[in-house]
């Protein structure tokens, strides 16, 4: 809301279709969720995708720009996932699980990109990086919001 300059309702809603049911009814005017969620509705021409909170077009909607394009600089919002362990993990079970992983990441990047996702192997030091500047980029948002964390 503050990226945009606007003031937003939140309305809670328990998962996508009833939120769907409101948005297309025009009980509320817009709505976020995910690519894969939103596609469908948007490719019958029920709904009109206004924005991806990425930093890149989705190859799923390449006609739908990004917040920066749509006039909404800095809103990238790009949503990760990582595969983490324990500090005290054995060294062999780290590799084995390297490995295995690797070796899935030809299936598992097909079906991200089904959904609109993308799968990368960063290897420990650009990906400790990256979980900083998260952290960090969060941190920053959530001081700037005044959000109390209990």
């Amino acid at each position: 809301m503050k990226a945009a300059g606007v003031k937003l309702l939140e309305v809670p809603y328990k998962g996508s279709p009833p939120a769907f049911t409101d948005l297309l009814a025009g009980r509320i005017d817009l709505f976020f969720d995910s690519i894969a969620a939103g596609l469908p509705y948007v490719q019958s021409g029920q709904a009109k995708g206004i924005a991806v909170l990425s930093s890149r077009r989705t190859p799923l909607a390449p006609d739908v720009p990004t917040t920066s394009e749509a006039g909404v600089p800095g809103l990238d919002v790009d949503s990760w996932l990582g595969i983490f362990a324990p500090v005290k993990t054995l060294p062999e079970v780290i590799a084995r699980l390297r490995r295995d992983i690797r070796a899935s990441l030809p299936d598992l990047k097909e079906r991200f990109e089904k959904s609109g996702g993308e799968a990368w192997d960063l290897p420990d030091d650009k990906l400790e990086a990256f979980v900083a500047s998260e952290h960090q980029s969060w941190t920053k948002l959530i001081q700037e919001a005044g959000i109390k964390l209990d």
